[in-house]
């Protein structure tokens, strides 16, 4: 992951982006931090997203429209206009891009997201199927939901790590961020 150029994708006038080892997206509410996260999480696990969400019966289709409402939540498509321009390491994101099959069956997940809104996936103390949201709601937060869920019922691994997962982040942010209180360990599973 390099750099992501975004032009006119509501409510993202303009954007320029080159990742480092630790970038932060800063802003007021509603300046499009989650817009902006969702889309890099597109465009990089699309073939993954595609899979999932064939896997819970839905139609990804050949409309771009129908694709953006699925994967940002009902009504969204509407943050793509024709002026919209992305270009995420010097590859055109554009309708096609979109639209086009691909082979997904060994398609594995590069980018975990983490919703702002995840607090909306717990339901009745319990996180929430992937099927039970209404249309409105974005992937991602199904998708967290669900992993959530899942996690809950057959437990994290043998030794219960979460993070910091091996070779995810380099040595001196990793222990910056346990050091600074950021991050734990473990995480224990109930019971153990």
């Amino acid at each position: 992951m390099d750099s992501i150029q975004i032009k006119s994708l509501e409510p993202i006038g303009q954007a320029d982006v080159r990742f480092g080892d630790l970038t932060l997206l800063i802003g007021p509410q509603a300046s499009g931090k989650s817009i902006f996260l969702q889309l890099l999480k597109l465009v990089i696990d699309k073939k993954h997203i595609h899979r999932t969400l064939e896997q819970y019966n839905f139609v990804w289709g050949k409309n771009p429209n129908q694709v953006l409402d699925l994967f940002f939540g009902e009504g969204m498509h509407g943050i793509w206009r024709k002026s919209t321009r992305i270009i995420y390491n010097n590859q055109k994101i554009d309708e096609n891009f979109l639209t086009q099959k691909d082979s997904y069956k060994r398609a594995q997940e590069n980018l975990f997201y983490i919703p702002a809104q995840r607090i909306l996936s717990i339901s009745d103390g319990r996180p929430r199927f992937f099927t039970e949201f209404d249309e409105s709601v974005p992937y991602v937060l199904r998708y967290f939901s669900e992993t959530l869920r899942q996690l809950m019922q057959n437990g994290v691994s043998k030794l219960d790590i979460v993070f910091p997962q091996v070779k995810r982040l380099k040595e001196p942010l990793r222990a910056f961020f346990i050091m600074a209180g950021f991050l734990s360990m473990r995480c224990p599973v109930s019971g153990n």
